[in-house]
């Protein structure tokens, strides 16, 4: 499915606020009018949202001592890496040259991660390797749900990306992460991203492949921008690609989302303690 920011929102406006051709004054109907209204903002959206300038310093991962044999656990390596660009100011953290596995990483302000051409980052398939990560924004998806682990976690960062021709492989097939669908509580299957009340994110041209849950979660984000990402996610229950929950202005642009489930599912997220 390719998303485009304009279509997207006309259709929303077609499908959800207007299902009548209502007439406005002059004969002009309140569904163009509105259609008008949404491609003006849309566009003005795009002119003026627009990706955060990546440092150009290079944090390898395999210099923190990650080995990308496809078996090694990698997570803190990585993490070491994470930091390290996080407290020198910002820049790319570089998974290179193999197949990198690795349990729940987070990432920090300033921090792009990027999956080069003919890289894997590869996601555990023990369930231990996912700690809980309760936010400090306390909403119905991690309280009642306990929706709480994930391969990537950020919260309240800024300036914060994935990116590369490379591939995020989570590994989250029922063998490895059993579980019944649900609308309740999910615990035992983690999500592949999770951020929350994080601003400028970009996600581009990275390859995300096979979440044992939601492919993307982003709760209370702000300035978002997704081109060029490639989701399959037929892997597990649940499986949507991109979930947007009570985010502000968000571009999709470029993209291919295969799924299970949603392709593209908005939320509005519900608080239910904010410290």
């Amino acid at each position: 499915m390719r998303l485009m920011i304009r279509n997207f929102f006309i259709a929303i406006c077609s499908i959800i606020f207007c299902p009548y051709n209502l007439q406005g004054q002059n004969g002009v109907s309140l569904e163009t009018k509105l259609v008008h209204k949404l491609t003006l903002v849309a566009d003005s959206l795009t002119k003026h949202l627009k990706p955060w300038i990546v440092p150009v310093s290079i944090f390898d991962v395999r210099k923190y001592g990650a080995i990308g044999d496809g078996s090694t656990l990698n997570t803190t390596a990585i993490q070491k890496a994470i930091d390290a660009c996080f407290v020198a100011g910002g820049g790319t953290v570089r998974i290179a040259g193999g197949e990198y596995v690795t349990g729940t990483i987070e990432l920090k302000s300033g921090v792009m991660l990027e999956v080069a051409k003919g890289a894997r980052l590869l996601g555990s398939t023990n369930l231990k390797d996912y700690p809980d990560k309760v936010e400090r924004f306390q909403s119905v998806m991690n309280v009642i749900h306990k929706y709480r682990i994930s391969l990537i976690y950020a919260e309240r960062a800024e300036r914060v990306g994935i990116c590369g021709e490379g591939e995020i492989y989570f590994r989250g097939e029922a063998k490895n992460f059993p579980g019944p669908e649900t609308i309740g509580a999910l615990e035992g299957r983690p999500f592949g991203i999770r951020m929350i009340e994080c601003n400028n994110v970009v996600l581009k041209g990275i390859t995300l492949r096979n979440s044992a849950a939601w492919m993307q979660s982003y709760i209370y984000c702000r300035d978002l921008i997704f081109d060029g990402i490639t989701v399959f996610n037929h892997a597990n229950h649940n499986n949507d690609a991109l979930d947007p929950d009570g985010c502000k202005n968000v571009i999709v642009r470029n993209c291919f989302f295969s799924s299970h489930d949603d392709a593209m599912c908005l939320k509005s997220a519900l608080s239910l303690i904010h410290i």
